[in-house]
């Protein structure tokens, strides 16, 4: 019998190479005006040192995978990026939280301003996405961030784009499509046969 956690968990390292190899691509699916505002000229790099210093120790079974970037943007003014995707798409009554408290201790520790993304390849809902919310009498503060779930681009639409991360978004609907049958997916095999048919 499939170890499901075992089968499922290469999607771990498959992201971290997604957002490496194709993060301009990916930028410009999900935050175009960012995308455009980027200076891709001076380069961008990954702070793993800094995002392993910040890392959040996350419940037992949970699969993230956080990424931090630094690009310049055109004006020169410095960027940081924080791409955090929920890999294993099960809901979390602490995500806001957890997408809170990267964001303030990246501030905290080095000051610098941050655009943060969520990426769900989940289909279940939660009630506080992309904002949390901590108040009381009038005092506290209220965070939000850009969140996207990957099963609710439309189908039709990605098949046309040609944007590698399309493919790639494409290729975790039918993995959730799968999870949710418990059946198995092998998705390189499916990622491979589209970009062969996009030449």
């Amino acid at each position: 019998m499939v170890n499901r956690d075992r089968y499922w968990a290469y999607f771990d390292e498959a992201w971290k190479r997604v957002i490496e190899r194709f993060f301009p691509q990916l930028l410009h699916l999900f935050v175009p005006n960012l995308y455009f505002d980027v200076d891709f000229k001076r380069g961008f790099s990954f702070l793993d040192r800094e995002m392993e210093q910040l890392s959040i120790i996350s419940l037992k079974g949970a699969k993230y995978v956080d990424k931090l970037a630094k690009v310049y943007l055109k004006n020169g003014a410095e960027q940081w990026i924080l791409v955090h995707i929920e890999v294993q798409g099960y809901p979390d009554k602490e995500f806001s939280l957890r997408m809170f408290r990267y964001f303030y201790r990246i501030f905290d520790r080095h000051g610098k301003r941050v655009v943060s993304l969520a990426i769900l390849t989940g289909s279940e809902k939660g009630t506080d996405e992309g904002v949390f919310e901590f108040k009381a009498y009038g005092s506290g503060v209220e965070f939000r961030y850009l969140f996207f779930r990957l099963m609710d681009y439309d189908r039709d639409r990605l098949e046309e784009d040609t944007n590698p991360i399309a493919m790639v978004v494409l290729a975790s609907q039918e993995r959730e499509r799968a999870r949710q049958k418990g059946a198995r997916f092998n998705a390189k095999r499916y990622l491979i046969r589209r970009l062969y048919e996009r030449g």
